[in-house]
C-alpha cells in the first residue's frame, strides 16, 4: 500500500524547528498516511546552525505565522 501524502495544517506544518546536537535548525516537512502506523513525517534542514530563538523566528516567518518576542522574566 503506497502512503498518501497529507496537506500542511497548523498540527501539521510544513516548517518546524528542532534541535540536533548544540544547534537548531529548520526544518521543511512532508507528512503522509501509510494506512498502517498511522502519520508519518519526513523532513529535510533547510538553516545554518542557529539558536533556539533564532529557528523559531524564522519557523513563524516561513509558516507565515505572527511572531511574538518572548517575555524576559528577569529579576530587576
Amino acid at each position: 500500500m503506497a502512503a498518501i501524502k497529507l496537506p500542511f495544517s497548523n498540527k501539521r506544518p510544513k516548517y518546524i524547528y528542532d534541535r540536533c546536537g548544540h544547534w537548531w535548525y529548520v526544518w521543511e516537512m512532508e507528512y503522509f498516511d501509510n494506512g498502517v502506523d498511522g502519520i508519518s513525517s519526513h523532513g529535510e534542514k533547510i538553516s545554518p546552525d542557529m539558536d533556539k530563538e533564532e529557528a523559531r523566528k524564522e519557523t513563524y516567518r516561513l509558516n507565515g505565522w505572527e511572531y511574538k518576542e518572548p517575555i524576559n522574566n528577569q529579576f530587576k
